[in-house]
């Protein structure tokens, strides 16, 4: 039985894969971090691509128990990648579109800036998913990198796979929402890019999310929705059960906590 639901979550970021590389220098990024002490990991890169990346403690445990969700509460089988397997190579590489693609990894967001070279000043290349391998990626003579099949998953990239029917897609990581509007060209980024694809909802962060506040959100989503609540109802009782848990825990209801994600196409 072809899998129906494709789970690709904590990639070995230290794994060192086949790739062609290309080398340019990355701006850094301009955008606000969190309040100092709110929250200890990020699914986020820092600046533009900051890296090397660490592995996110609690990225597996979300893959995993979503997983058990599905076997639980229903009958569409499952298939996981970790670690090294979490690739560019697998995702490109699936023979047929899932219904539900979940991605729990380091997103980024790299505002547009003159130091990008031609070619790479497009939105569809300054916002993406980090994969295994990605710390090959860093080379001691030539400063930062980017690879094409090494790591940096850009939207560019994402609009060529075939995700047509694809019910859900998941973007359980740091701005995955973030996109880049013009009035003659239209929309630039990961969601468009996802939808472009064949993608019919996404849910995806418009900041940089906590690792730990993430995967309770995410439980709590695909916990809701496979019983029978819609995905929008889903997420919006899923994000305020987590708000109740933070107050809880740590005295805080601040939005970044519980706040970041949103849900974009089709509701049910």
């Amino acid at each position: 039985t072809s899998p129906d639901v494709i789970v690709m979550a904590d990639p070995d970021f230290d794994h060192c894969g086949q790739s062609r590389t290309q080398t340019f220098a990355l701006t850094e990024s301009t955008s606000k971090q969190p309040p100092v002490g709110m929250i200890s990991v990020l699914r986020g890169t820092g600046d533009c691509l900051e890296g090397p990346m660490a592995r996110l403690s609690h990225s597996q445990r979300e893959g995993e128990n979503l997983a058990a969700n599905f076997r639980k509460l229903s009958t569409r089988p499952v298939l996981e990648f970790y670690g090294s397997e979490a690739s560019e190579e697998n995702l490109k590489q699936l023979q047929s579109a899932p219904g539900v693609l979940h991605l729990t990894t380091h997103g980024y967001y790299c505002p547009s800036s003159e130091n990008f070279p031609e070619g790479y000043k497009s939105a569809l290349f300054r916002t993406g998913l980090i994969l295994a391998g990605f710390n090959k990626v860093f080379d001691d003579d030539n400063g930062k990198t980017v690879t094409e099949e090494d790591g940096v998953l850009t939207a560019y990239e994402v609009s060529g796979l075939n995700l047509s029917g694809t019910e859900l897609v998941t973007l359980s990581a740091c701005e995955s929402g973030m996109s880049e509007g013009y009035a003659s060209r239209g929309l630039y980024g990961l969601r468009p890019a996802f939808q472009h694809a064949g993608a019919q909802t996404l849910v995806m962060s418009l900041w940089k999310v906590p690792d730990r506040e993430t995967r309770i959100l995410m439980d709590g989503f695909y916990e809701r929705w496979l019983s029978g609540l819609t995905k929008q109802e889903a997420l919006r009782q899923s994000a305020l059960s987590l708000l109740k848990t933070c107050r809880e825990d740590m005295g805080c209801g601040h939005p970044l906590l519980w706040g970041g994600f949103i849900l974009a196409g089709n509701p049910n």
